[in-house]
């Protein structure tokens, strides 16, 4: 790769476009997980305890790594009957 002053001042666009292309692909996925590790850690949150007899109710990592899980399987669920929906009508 040369560089030169436009290369530097913008960066290689090969690379951008491969970044868009992984999000523009992943999205309802990405959204999901991220929606998911939210509900997680606000389940931690409120109804977990320190002590807890379940992994998922002692450490908000772990809570919030089951609810990423969880909105992803959820997210192309749903994905997947929108897509059933639009083609239908």
């Amino acid at each position: 790769m040369v560089l030169n002053v436009k290369t530097l001042a913008h960066g290689p666009t090969y690379a951008t476009d491969k970044n868009m292309q992984f999000l523009k692909q992943y999205r309802v996925a990405i959204i999901g997980a991220l929606l998911g590790a939210a509900v997680g850690y606000l389940y931690w949150k409120f109804f977990g305890s320190v002590g807890g007899a379940t992994p998922i109710e002692s450490s908000s990592g772990i809570s919030a790594f089951y609810g990423s899980v969880a909105g992803v399987f959820s997210a192309g669920i749903l994905e997947g009957f929108v897509k059933d929906y639009r083609n239908k009508n």
